[in-house]
């Protein structure tokens, strides 16, 4: 990473220790489209590059509903995407799992929105790489990070 792009995340991550009380380990909430990417553009050891990012240990963590539409998504297609959403769903195996207690399934972007809630009160900082998640987050949660691994829609 370069050292001034190193320098601004070093200045931000330290404002949201400052401000809003985060602390290490940070807890990364991982959205499906963010583990399709890590797998999609090839990156090698996504826990240490996440880690290079907030220059901070980091506990990776997906919810129950994002696992379920990467398990969805494999059983829709066909081929190589069948092989990639199998790597996809042993990376995401390698998390913990972020309990959101939906009776059923909901669409990732509702549960996310539910297990942040409104004031992110458990200090989460959300990885995705769906500009409409990113979207969502943006204005209503105060204190919320995110990182996104690519400009997908």
């Amino acid at each position: 990473m370069r050292q001034k792009r190193a320098k601004t995340y070093r200045r931000l991550v330290h404002q949201y220790v400052l401000y809003y009380r985060f602390r290490e380990p940070f807890q990364i909430l991982i959205d499906d489209t963010f583990a399709e990417s890590l797998v999609r553009l090839n990156v090698q050891e996504p826990l240490k590059q996440l880690g290079m990012v907030l220059q901070a240990k980091v506990k990776p963590m997906i919810t129950q509903c994002c696992m379920a539409a990467l398990y969805e998504a494999e059983t829709h297609s066909q081929g190589d995407e069948k092989q990639m959403y199998k790597r996809v769903i042993a990376l995401a195996k390698e998390w913990e799992r972020r309990k959101c207690n939906h009776k059923e399934t909901q669409p990732p972007i509702e549960c996310l929105s539910s297990v942040i809630g409104p004031v992110n009160q458990h200090r989460y900082v959300l990885a995705a790489d769906s500009a409409s998640v990113r979207r969502a987050h943006r204005r209503q949660v105060p204190g919320l990070p995110m990182l996104h691994y690519s400009q997908m829609t």
